[in-house]
């Protein structure tokens, strides 16, 4: 399990920790148990998609508070990761995972991989340099977005790990030139099985005049000001005009 942040702003090259705000200290706390890495990705000055990440603790790592200073941008993504048993700690697995001009982080898990890894090399897909499944989510979603825009490719992909492994949960940031979009799709009955708490997959998003940010819990996000994306939904936000659309996919 692991923890997602990401905002859109209408005003360019701002600091990210006043992008943030409030939220940066009570997300950055998280990292005490979501405690194997960290990772930001944002667009500079230059419109060049730049990421930086350690598989550290957030909280307790120069290199996390030197990449929040060091970052002036109107949109980016941050994940703290929690590391399934099996799975290394290490620069490989660390989200998020950058190709093509996007970047990916992903909150929850499926199994096996190996059915995964099957899909992949059936569609010529990219080779993983990790253990995670949630590279080969990434590595999928690449090659449905060679031929169809971002929310009909999460979709696609969504479609083609549940019919191949068993889903928990596939909550997924995925930060592109043009928006930011924030996936909700886990299994309420499988957490329920394995007695996990459904409120850890909640992404809950708030906007304000001139920003959006999106979030999983962890911290106060009361309603009205924050609003629930619903399971089974793409909420995507412009990065032009900050429009947000919800699209149901499930």
């Amino acid at each position: 399990m692991c923890r997602l942040l990401g905002v859109m702003s209408a005003t360019p090259s701002l600091p990210l920790a006043e992008l943030l705000g409030d939220e940066l200290a009570p997300f950055a706390a998280l990292s005490s148990h979501h405690c194997d890495g960290w990772g930001i990705s944002h667009w500079n000055d230059e419109d060049d998609l730049v990421t930086v990440k350690e598989p550290e603790v957030a909280r307790d790592s120069p290199g996390f508070r030197a990449a929040i200073d060091g970052a002036r941008t109107d949109a980016a993504l941050l994940h703290l990761r929690k590391a399934s048993a099996d799975m290394r700690n290490c620069d490989a697995n660390t989200h998020p995972f950058v190709a093509d001009g996007v970047s990916f982080a992903h909150n929850g898990y499926f199994s096996p991989r190996s059915a995964a890894d099957t899909l992949l090399e059936e569609r010529s897909g990219r080779t993983c340099e990790g253990d995670t499944d949630s590279e080969r989510y990434f590595g999928l979603l690449l090659k449905e977005m060679e031929r169809s825009e971002p929310v009909e490719a999460l979709a696609r992909t969504a479609e083609l790990i549940a019919r191949a492994t068993e889903v928990v949960a596939l909550n997924a940031l995925l930060l592109t030139h043009e928006a930011l979009y924030a996936f909700t799709y886990y299994d309420e009955e499988i957490l329920r099985r394995d007695n996990e708490d459904a409120d850890s997959y909640v992404l809950r998003f708030r906007r304000g005049l001139d920003q959006v940010i999106v979030a999983s819990s962890g911290w106060e996000q009361a309603a009205p000001v924050w609003e629930v994306v619903p399971n089974g939904t793409i909420l995507e936000i412009g990065r032009k005009d900050l429009r947000t659309a919800v699209h149901k996919i499930v």
